[in-house]
């Protein structure tokens, strides 16, 4: 790790090394328990999961601490592992809390699982943020979405719902998830949490292929677990676009942060195939506005509303077809 920094007398090898030993030895100890093939090893793995995901998920620091950390020589060793780990955390701890939502009878119970998933508190930040962010940028809130690689447990889908039923608003909710078996997950999930679903459809299959025509959606939400690599990601997030209509917003779950341990970056490169996209900037948005009070409800959310480039870095952007 370098030590070298714009601020005088700054240390960034003792600064990151608190994070870099989180990561190596949460990342090894999960990485023992893998496969994550039961729910025994589900559960066994959370305590590593919260200590590396704490890093990873929640964690903002300024560039030349990230940049220090993610040049590591033992955070490159350990890149494959952390993916790795985390691909399997995240498969695990859906199908894990999925199957226990399906499994309760009372509604009362189904929530209580849910919330309880140790993924569920990262999900609420970063929904409602993003969110907020397409209502400050769209003329109208999204009638129509598709959530493309949604996985066991439908928390984009449950939370959008809900927003909708406050707003006395329906939004039709198309799901698309590669493995037919935690499809069929989120769909039981789905109807213990909510009385109605009939607004939401489902479909199995790979997003390279299934779901041709995209057009009747404002918004689609491009799952960050696809793609291995920054180029495959691109490949395959142009694909979509083209099956997409004008005017429509893709919304990419991307990074240019610490996270880049965990999810391979999301960035157009290929000039002439990206000219039909707009990178969206939202920084002129009010943190007093309507937009955004939900995002200022959530425990992570920071005491000052921070500049879109940092958002972006961490969280999310958005792209729309140029009109």
């Amino acid at each position: 790790m370098t030590t070298d920094s714009i601020t005088p007398g700054r240390d960034l090898e003792a600064e990151g090394q608190v994070y870099v030993k989180t990561m190596v030895e949460n990342i090894k100890a999960a990485k023992s328990l893998c496969p994550l093939d039961t729910p025994e090893k589900a559960d066994q793995v959370v305590p590593f999961w919260d200590k590396f995901y704490k890093v990873i998920g929640f964690t903002t620091l300024d560039i030349e601490l990230e940049t220090a950390v993610l040049a590591h020589p033992d955070i490159l060793g350990l890149m494959p592992d952390i993916r790795y780990v985390m691909g399997e955390c995240e498969g695990a701890l859906e199908v894990t809390w999925a199957d226990r939502v399906a499994a309760t009878q009372d509604a009362t119970d189904a929530w209580q699982i849910f919330n309880a998933t140790p993924i569920h508190e990262f999900y609420e930040y970063v929904l409602k943020a993003e969110w907020s962010g397409l209502l400050s940028i769209m003329e109208k809130a999204p009638e129509s979405i598709a959530i493309l690689g949604s996985g066991a447990m439908p928390e984009t889908a449950v939370w959008v719902t809900n927003w909708a039923k406050k707003q006395a608003k329906t939004v039709r909710i198309h799901s698309l998830e590669l493995l037919p078996d935690r499809l069929e997950k989120s769909i039981k999930v789905l109807d213990r949490l909510s009385d109605d679903t009939q607004h939401c459809t489902f479909e199995a299959g790979d997003i390279k292929e299934a779901h041709r025509d995209l057009r009747q959606h404002d918004v689609v939400y491009f799952n960050a677990a696809v793609g291995s690599t920054t180029l495959e990601k691109e490949n395959i997030l142009l694909s979509v676009v083209s099956r997409m209509r004008l005017g429509a917003f893709v919304l990419t779950r991307s990074t240019h942060s610490i996270k880049t341990m965990a999810y391979p970056v999301s960035c157009v490169t290929q000039v002439k195939r990206s000219e039909k996209l707009l990178t969206v900037n939202t920084a002129s948005q009010d943190p007093n506005s309507a937009a955004s009070e939900e995002v200022a409800a959530s425990p992570h959310m920071p005491a000052k509303w921070r500049a879109w480039e940092e958002r972006e870095r961490e969280f999310y952007h958005f792209q729309g077809s140029l009109v």
